[in-house]
């Protein structure tokens, strides 16, 4: 079982997704019983609040419950579940479709979030967009792909916040394992061309140029799409003529 040591950084958050990673991939499975609280404070270095807020999160998404006397377990995720209905199969089934489905969802609800974050950003957002592009710039440099897909998705995490609308942010946050799953994928297979469109959509949103904006995050999208889907037919070919 992987635990990765928490950030100080929006900790309850931190331990709250690499939790409901550890169901979603298979680590923890219906039935399970989680470790104990003090097992999990000293597996993730944080405290009994924390640990208890995350499981919190987890019994509301019905798929942690807790037994009096015996402690939580990981339960079921049933067709009638609130977790099925906020957080699509797309995510456990892993076929041909999942990626395109992301992306689209993503160009639905993003290019649009761009043109508002370009309307309502303050000076605070601003800072905090400039210096995250600047993170990403140094995970590049390093050619670290997990630390830059981590960073590339604060970005898209910034601009929702930036949109002053409680509903975008909260869809993006009930999402956030998916897509941070498909962000992932995208940078293993891309590389680190998103770089430039952020540097762009970051220049566009200062200048209170939402159409501009909004067109930059469209192409960015449409551009992970046609690459991937490219490159998948050209694996494709290369299967068969093998």
């Amino acid at each position: 079982m992987l635990i990765e040591p928490i950030r100080k950084i929006n900790v309850s958050k931190q331990v709250f997704d690499q939790m409901l990673e550890l169901i979603y991939s298979g680590q923890w499975k219906p039935e399970d019983r989680l470790p104990s609280e003090a097992e999990l404070c000293s597996l993730f270095g944080v405290s009994r609040v924390t640990i208890r807020q995350a499981i919190q999160k987890l019994a509301a998404l019905d798929l942690v419950e807790t037994r009096h006397g015996e402690g939580s377990f990981i339960k079921s995720v049933s067709p009638g579940s609130s977790m099925t209905a906020l957080m699509p199969d797309i995510y456990l089934r892993g076929d041909e479709n999942a990626m395109q489905e992301v992306l689209e969802y993503r160009e639905i609800l993003e290019v649009q979030s761009c043109r508002l974050a370009a309307e309502r950003a303050q000076p605070e957002d601003l800072e905090a967009l400039r210096e995250n592009v600047a993170r990403m710039e140094l995970m590049a440099n390093a050619d670290d792909c997990k630390g830059f897909a981590q960073v590339d998705m604060e970005f898209h995490e910034l601009i929702a916040h930036m949109t002053r609308n409680s509903i975008i942010f909260k869809i993006h946050e009930i999402l956030g394992t998916i897509l941070m799953r498909a962000m992932q994928d995208v940078v293993s297979r891309m590389g680190y061309m998103g770089l430039k469109y952020h540097k762009e959509i970051l220049e566009a949103i200062a200048r209170r140029d939402a159409d501009r904006a909004a067109a930059l995050m469209k192409e960015h999208l449409s551009n992970n799409w046609r690459f991937l889907s490219e490159n998948e037919d050209q694996s494709t070919t290369d299967k068969t003529d093998g």
